[in-house]
């Protein structure tokens, strides 16, 4: 009995010390390292170490967005190969406030168009974002990304989703005063798919609500 209580502590040591690793690898981006280790580990330990938040540090995140964090797109990218989970949400912070937010708003985020091509590939939600309600499209025009809110228009971004106080995409455009981003790619994208009607031009901030009203008049619909 107790070389069985034996072989299972040392089991667990032996998968404690392959944790650490994975996640030193994650953060350093050492991704011939962390190939040769995702070889050695059998289905059942991978998708743990893919799916947990790192052990023993102060903001625990999951090695995706560790990877992420860091700049390290390749890994990022390996990670989902290998089974991480593109819905995955974690603690973060907007505007001073601690929400959940998702990997492809923290992609936006970051402004990285390649890792939003990938986490939509590997079937993230592009309608997802943060606890508040702030969609990946939302963020994409808060932060005037003409490529990334083009990208996720052509995937079937919902332009008229508000947040909790009502802001929608197409509100943060004109609001934002970029609304180059419809003029030129996402607009276009949008006409084909019968989800924008008439004209929309920048308007100054005094004229928030009043642009509000005209993009919502009974809802989120687009307005015909």
């Amino acid at each position: 009995m107790g070389n069985v209580f034996g072989s299972v502590a040392a089991e667990e040591d032996n998968f404690e010390e392959r944790t650490r690793q994975f996640f030193a690898f994650v953060n350093e981006g050492n991704i011939g390292q962390l190939r040769a280790l995702v070889d050695s580990l059998n289905a059942d330990e991978l998708s743990i170490l893919v799916l947990m938040n790192q052990p023993d540090v102060q903001n625990p995140r999951t090695a995706l967005i560790n990877a992420m964090v860091h700049g390290h797109i390749e890994t990022a990218v390996f990670l989902l190969e290998k089974g991480a989970d593109p819905h995955q949400a974690v603690l973060g912070q907007l505007n001073g406030l601690n929400m959940n937010v998702t990997p492809l708003w923290a992609a936006v985020v970051f402004a990285n168009l390649e890792l939003c091509r990938a986490l939509i590939a590997h079937g993230a939600n592009v309608e997802s974002g943060t606890d508040s309600g702030e969609s990946a499209l939302l963020c994409a025009c808060f932060k005037n990304n003409l490529e990334i809110a083009t990208l996720l228009v052509e995937n079937s971004a919902n332009v008229n989703l508000p947040d909790t106080d009502g802001i929608t995409p197409l509100i943060a455009a004109s609001f934002s005063g970029q609304v180059e981003v419809w003029q030129r790619k996402a607009r276009p994208a949008l006409t084909a798919r019968g989800s924008v009607r008439g004209s929309f031009s920048p308007v100054p901030p005094a004229q928030f609500t009043q642009i509000a009203e005209t993009l919502l008049p009974s809802g989120p619909g687009p307005r015909e």
